[in-house]
């Protein structure tokens, strides 16, 4: 985080359980990336640490262009008079539109030509790949839906990002019979 000049947050990047951040290389100030900001007085503190770890095990082999890549990620602890928390930094490409964003855009504009099929079809193989990929490292997502989903400035590339409510399954069946996460209305009935 030495090396980044934090920017602002970015307008839509807040979740409910972290902050996201728009910051820059200080030495290119042309690379961009995202910071998402994590803190413990918004989640318990083992499950972001759950969620670092399915990344840095994503890292860690051949994973598909479709889910960006970690950087690094940090831990900050702070005390105040009040509050004593831990926020946890993580850094990936940024990545401007997520595509719920487009979606709402092609909404309001009924003039625009909606996406080309062969894009669809790129976008549908492209999340194929991360669910396969990850379904091989036994990781079930759990929260697939448009916010989670950016696209890059060009609208060429999808990326599967939020691995905050990820688990890591020995038995996908039983796992999801009986353990529930997820926006509710995103979930499969």
């Amino acid at each position: 985080m030495k090396d980044l000049e934090i920017l602002n947050p970015i307008s839509d990047g807040e979740g409910s359980f972290g902050t996201l951040f728009l910051a820059t290389d200080m030495a290119s100030k042309s690379k961009k990336y995202a910071i998402k900001t994590i803190s413990t007085l918004k989640k318990i503190e083992e499950d972001i640490i759950k969620e670092i770890k399915i990344w840095e095990k994503i890292e860690k082999s051949g994973k598909p262009k479709s889910i960006p890549k970690l950087y690094n990620w940090s831990r900050e602890e702070i005390s105040t008079q009040t509050w004593n928390h831990v926020d946890y930094h993580l850094i990936f490409d940024y990545y401007p539109n997520s595509l719920k964003k487009i979606i709402t855009n092609l909404k309001n504009n009924q003039n625009s030509d909606p996406f080309p099929l062969k894009k669809l079809i790129h976008f549908t193989k492209s999340l194929i790949d991360a669910l396969s990929y990850l379904q091989t490292l036994k990781v079930c997502h759990r929260d697939m839906k448009p916010d989670n989903l950016l696209v890059d400035d060009t609208c060429d590339n999808i990326f599967v990002i939020d691995f905050g409510e990820s688990k890591e399954v020995r038995n996908y069946t039983a796992t999801l019979l009986t353990d529930v996460a997820g926006t509710p209305k995103y979930l499969s009935p």
